[in-house]
């Protein structure tokens, strides 16, 4: 197993492609950019998806900032001997 990593260290494509990070860094954006540009050309496919997430996603993010919000206020009227599903139902 050693051998065959010594002998990957060695090679050609190590020593000018993955040792060197400029070009590493090239390949990487070079690749970001080819999945950008293909994903515009079939955006079309993901239109319903993202209509579906358009409507779903907001009243889920706005439901679980009210409970991040109102979680304190209702453990504080819990605390004073008032019951949660009241403390709830008072909010």
């Amino acid at each position: 197993m050693e051998h065959k990593e010594k002998h990957f260290s060695l090679s050609w494509f190590f020593k000018w492609f993955l040792d060197n990070k400029a070009i590493t860094v090239f390949l990487v954006t070079l690749l970001l950019g080819l999945n950008i540009f293909i994903l515009s050309k079939i955006s079309f496919i993901f239109l319903p998806v993202l209509d579906f997430l358009g409507v779903v996603m907001l009243p889920v993010i706005l439901s679980g900032l009210l409970y991040y919000l109102l979680n304190p206020i209702v453990d504080w009227m819990e605390k004073h001997k008032i019951n949660r599903i009241l403390a709830i139902s008072i909010l």
